[in-house]
This record gives structure tokens, sequence and C-alpha cells, in this order.
């Protein structure tokens, strides 16, 4: 958990902008898919710990291309978590993201 959650704020730390399927890319699932609700709970719980320590982050949506905190639209306060990025959506499918709420 504690190298999950460390991969995910190096790459959040660098774009201010965290797509939630991360949760569960850095976890294989794509390798793994027997371990497919064990990897979708951790990718909960590392979400919980990720909030806590960034309480100032947003859900959004955003397409691509384009991972850009000023392009992504703010979620609705019910929208269930979706840690899976869906290979077979069309590329322009738009996908749930953090956004880092005290960059500009």
């Amino acid at each position: 958990m504690t190298q999950l959650i460390e991969d995910v704020e190096e790459e959040f730390d660098a774009m201010a902008i965290l797509g939630l399927y991360e949760f569960t890319w850095w976890q294989q699932i794509g390798s793994r898919p027997d371990e497919h609700d064990l990897i979708v709970a951790r990718a909960h719980e590392a979400y919980a710990v990720f909030k806590e320590r960034h309480p100032d982050t947003w859900l959004g949506w955003i397409t691509w291309p384009g991972m850009q905190p000023e392009l992504a639209q703010r979620a609705e306060p019910d929208t269930e978590l979706d840690f899976i990025l869906d290979s077979t959506a069309q590329s322009d499918a738009p996908i749930l993201v953090l956004v880092d709420g005290t960059v500009d």
C-alpha cells in the first residue's frame, strides 16, 4: 500500500492531476485478472489515504488528450469511483481524475 501511494503521489505532484485508473494501473491489474477484486479494494483504500493527505483535491472528468488540470470538469458529489480504464472505450471517453485544488 505504501509503495502504491508513493507512486500515485509522484505522478500527482508532477502533473497536478491524477487519473483514478492509476490506482489500479500501478498494481498491474491487466496482468493479474484473478486478483481484480483485491486490486480494486486496495485502490479504494489508497484513494482514501490519498484524499486524507491531499484534502484540497477534487474529483473531475477529463477526456484525452490533455491531462491538464484546467481542462477537468467537476464531477457530481455522488459520482461512483471508477478505477478501471476501459481499453475498449473510444479514445475521447471521459475518465475520472483527481485535480489539485491548490493550483490555479
